[in-house]
């Protein structure tokens, strides 16, 4: 996320964020095994987006290239 133009309290906490550490592509995705908050639906869905995008990039483009 490069900005959050919302009121802070609308940004999942750090230990939310913490539940995308390690979890694979395949799994990143709302309600398995990660929750939406109330009030932050928004939020949660936009990171979790981003972060698989990020990851499907990474996987396609960098993962196992040596430059």
């Amino acid at each position: 996320m490069l900005a959050f133009h919302e009121p802070p309290e609308y940004q999942p906490p750090q230990r939310w964020y913490n539940l995308l550490l390690k979890k694979p592509l395949e799994a990143m995705r709302l309600g398995n095994g990660i929750d939406a908050i109330s009030g932050a639906t928004l939020s949660t869905r936009s990171a979790v987006d981003s972060a698989r995008k990020v990851l499907a990039v990474y996987r396609t483009a960098l993962a196992g290239n040596p430059h």
